[in-house]
């Protein structure tokens, strides 16, 4: 005698007259009412995400499509390499398509009704940038480039659209998430000492050592960030609408990929207004 077919397994089985579409619209639909009470899958599916770069941080877009949002901008020059597949969520079936091809196909792996508009491109030879994020309700800058994190900061603020910028320290120990907003403080006033190398000339190393455990680590944060604002920004009563309210009011958030002994945390996460200065004995 066999096993029994678990329920989840029987319920599976579609009529044969159901149409693909008329399947991937109740997948749609379905998938986010599990979320009922934690997020708000309506307000989501009307909300634009353009984010830059989708290398290590390609997670956070996977993740806001199965939450619910339903319109991407994907920006990112570079194709899928092998050593991407252990540094963030890409497939070995990705290697050598762009990026931003790649994204989206994951992306409507979970959300097939989901609209990815794709750019392989330099963000900055973009004509329209400033455009795209003024039509956009949340910017992601993911780029490993410090100068143009500071640029394209700015450009948010000038247009008045919310926007994350996110990264790790090349070590990959901590993980950032800086909120820039209309009246809020600029990237330079959140992150001194980092403007101040930069003016002075400091680049980040053309090589650090990087997982995808310590990239997700970012990516599942900046992830709980991004829809807390949305909520926030939408006057949702959930509580995710706390998180983005608190960003607001502290927007700069440190997290670390590893064991905190002081404390007893295990990768604990802070929100402050500003980075605090670098001292030359250990942090607590």
């Amino acid at each position: 005698m066999g096993f029994p077919r678990p329920f989840w397994s029987q319920r599976a089985t579609l009529p044969p007259a159901a149409s693909v579409s008329s399947c991937l619209s109740k997948a749609v639909t379905l998938i986010p009412d599990r979320q009922k009470g934690v997020l708000d899958s309506r307000t989501l599916q009307s909300k634009k995400i353009v984010q830059i770069g989708v290398g290590r941080g390609f997670g956070f877009a996977k993740l806001m499509a199965s939450s619910g949002v339903s319109r991407f901008c994907l920006i990112d020059p570079q194709e899928v390499a092998l050593e991407n597949v252990g540094l963030s969520a890409y497939e070995t079936s990705d290697v050598g398509f762009s990026k931003v091809a790649a994204a989206a196909r994951h992306i409507h792996a979970v959300n097939p009704l989901a609209e990815v508009e794709t750019l392989h491109c330099d963000a900055r030879d973009l004509t329209d940038l400033a455009n795209r994020f003024a039509a956009a309700d949340l910017i992601k800058i993911g780029v490993d480039d410090p100068p143009v994190q500071f640029e394209f900061a700015d450009l948010a603020q000038t247009v008045s659209t919310d926007a994350m910028v996110c990264g790790m320290t090349g070590d990959g120990s901590q993980w950032f998430a800086a909120g820039i907003f209309p009246q809020g403080p600029t990237l330079r006033e959140l992150l001194p000492e980092a403007w101040r190398e930069i003016k002075a000339g400091a680049r980040p190393p053309a090589f650090f050592p990087s997982c995808r455990i310590n990239a997700e680590t970012m990516n599942v944060n900046t992830t709980r960030l991004g829809l807390g604002l949305l909520h926030y920004r939408a006057g949702s009563p959930l509580p995710s609408a706390e998180i983005g309210e608190a960003f607001v009011q502290s927007p700069l958030a440190i997290g670390s990929n590893g064991f905190h002994a002081p404390s007893g945390f295990l990768m604990p996460a802070r929100l402050l207004n500003a980075s605090p200065p670098r001292t030359s004995g250990q942090a607590d």
